[in-house]
């Protein structure tokens, strides 16, 4: 319906909870719509715009608007025959069921208004990446599995990085062995392949005990400080 055909003290029916009913229209809202009365419960509802209306009825002459709040008794009240209503109630189910309708949720509260959310701006477009790592960390992965002698276990480009971080920037071979606690590149490759002592394994505990990861330790350590020096000497 429109605005225009809906007047104060008419009797209209609305879809309610799934159901057509007939509501009073006992006043308008100062912030638009109408309060009314629910026929069948008593009850107030807000009826927000026109569209919620299916049409006026004619109130059978025993049946008076009330505002009471307190449900009838179901279980000895009867709703009273209405013709009109229930003709009109088969045309509204059939519109819905066909589509040209939408049924109506009965509300009591004003709904919530969602606040609008700032407009993002678009991120600017980032330069694709080569690599997470450079060329000198990728080559150093590889030296150190030479080294280890085997790929099952080796220590990938973060522990490389942890371990570059802690000698600092551009070591030498000697600062590195030194760091190492170890006399040779040579005694220090041993340990990475697995070919020394355990002895010389315990050397590198108090370098391996400044990292937390279990990669940057024993052989895994020791080929990665081989890595070191191989690529110290190529520079």
């Amino acid at each position: 319906m429109r605005k225009a055909e809906v007047r104060v003290g008419g009797v209209y029916a609305a879809k309610v909870s799934d159901r057509i009913v007939r509501v009073h229209l006992d006043h308008e809202r100062p912030g638009g719509g109408w309060v009314g009365t629910n026929l069948d419960t008593g009850r107030q509802v807000r009826i927000r715009t026109a569209a919620r209306l299916r049409g006026e009825i004619a109130l059978a002459s025993n049946d008076t608007p009330t505002t009471n709040s307190k449900e009838p008794n179901m279980a000895t009240e009867t709703p009273t025959p209405n013709p009109a209503l229930d003709a009109l109630t088969d045309n509204v189910t059939g519109a819905i069921e066909r589509g040209d309708a939408e049924p109506i949720v009965e509300q009591t509260e004003a709904p919530k208004k969602r606040a609008r959310k700032p407009a993002q701006k678009a991120a600017p477009a980032k330069a694709p990446k080569s690599g997470k790592y450079p060329a000198e960390i990728s080559e150093a992965v590889r030296l150190a599995k030479q080294a280890r002698g085997t790929t099952n276990g080796a220590p990938g480009a973060k522990q490389h990085v942890a371990v570059r971080a802690e000698l600092g920037k551009n070591p030498t071979p000697a600062s590195i062995l030194k760091a190492a606690g170890v006399k040779s590149a040579k005694q220090l490759r041993s340990i990475a392949d697995g070919t020394s002592s355990r002895e010389d394994l315990t050397l590198l505990r108090p370098l391996a005990a400044k990292f937390d990861d279990p990669f940057c330790k024993g052989r895994n350590l020791a080929s990665i400080l081989v890595a070191m020096i191989d690529q110290a000497k190529a520079k």
